[in-house]
């Protein structure tokens, strides 16, 4: 992760699904809407990808071992084990950024459907979005536990 040139931030406040007020000015994800964080694989040795359109919600194209449980349908972000299990980790409408005192960062989260058999009633997305003047958005890690992915993007 880069932090180098990441300045601490002080606040972090919603202004809509896909931008934030902080008080080093505007985080806005709108000019990296569609389906561009494609097929990102995970960190761990599973075969897992996600995939997350920051903005607009999306549906996974439907393969024939796809149920109504194991899809991805009007989402942000997706989960896909080796194109068998699809499972919605994000939903467009429960976007919502948070300030990150510890790491002085503007956190996007989204809350998706519980992963089959296991004890969580739902899952979850925790996007830390970080400023550089130099790139346009880059996804660069993903965990799957916390799923979290640590994200750089122009600021305004």
């Amino acid at each position: 992760m880069h932090q180098a040139w990441c300045r601490r931030l002080n606040k972090c406040s919603k202004i809509d699904v896909c931008k934030c007020s902080t008080d080093e000015g505007i985080i806005d994800l709108w000019s990296l809407a569609g389906l561009r964080f494609q097929s990102i694989k995970g960190l761990e040795k599973f075969d897992y990808h996600v995939y997350w359109n920051p903005c607009n919600q999306w549906t996974q194209e439907s393969f024939p071992q796809t149920t109504k449980s194991n899809n991805c349908n009007d989402i942000a972000v997706c989960y896909d084990e080796a194109k068998i299990l699809f499972i919605d980790i994000g939903e467009q409408e429960t976007a919502d950024f948070s300030f990150n005192a510890t790491s002085g960062t503007c956190v996007l989260s989204l809350k998706g459907k519980a992963f089959p058999g296991g004890n969580l009633p739902s899952s979850s997305t925790h996007i830390i979005l970080q400023c550089d003047p130099d790139e346009e958005g880059r996804l660069e890690s993903v965990a799957l536990l916390v799923l979290m992915r640590i994200t750089i993007f122009k600021c305004s």
